[in-house]
């Protein structure tokens, strides 16, 4: 977080934009915790955790499992479910994004009111699995609940993504 607000002030001093970070409500039904058995060491799993909280795009995130295969081997699939979490996140912050539920209830997305209705409509009419909830904006939901929680977080990531 420091070193969020610090990179922050500098590019603010550079004279370049800085976006403003807005509340993300997330409810999303999946464990998103390192497990202990993988790393016991606390100092560990804040870098780790330093690491996974920083990803910015679907690069980042390559990069970020590349390095932790790299040092730790073989990973268990709640860290790739963290890496998920943190890009859709980071995706959702660059989309306008109020609220993401991912549960066996409702998997959907909520925009803030701001957002380019018109770009939102052209990116739901390319996902034929999405749809507009309840025939309101700007509020979208997988057209199924069909779907597995970690699918839906990966069409979440693929829908932010464009």
């Amino acid at each position: 977080m420091y070193t969020k607000l610090l990179n922050e002030t500098l590019r603010r001093l550079r004279g370049e934009k800085v976006e403003i970070e807005r509340d993300i409500k997330t409810d999303i039904s999946i464990t998103s915790k390192i497990p202990f058995s993988f790393v016991q060491e606390e100092a560990e799993r804040l870098k780790i955790i330093a690491k996974i909280s920083n990803i910015s795009n679907k690069d980042h995130a390559r990069t970020v499992l590349n390095e932790l295969l790299n040092e730790y081997g073989k990973l268990p699939k709640e860290i790739y479910q963290l890496v998920n979490i943190a890009l859709l996140k980071a995706l959702a912050m660059k989309n306008n994004v109020k609220q993401i539920t991912i549960n066996k209830n409702r998997m959907a997305i909520t925009y803030y009111n701001d957002v380019n209705i018109d770009n939102l409509i052209k990116k739901v009419h390319r996902f034929s699995y999405f749809k507009f909830e309840n025939g309101q904006l700007p509020s979208i939901r997988l057209d199924e609940l069909n779907f597995s929680i970690s699918s839906a977080l990966n069409y979440f990531i693929e829908f932010l993504s464009i």
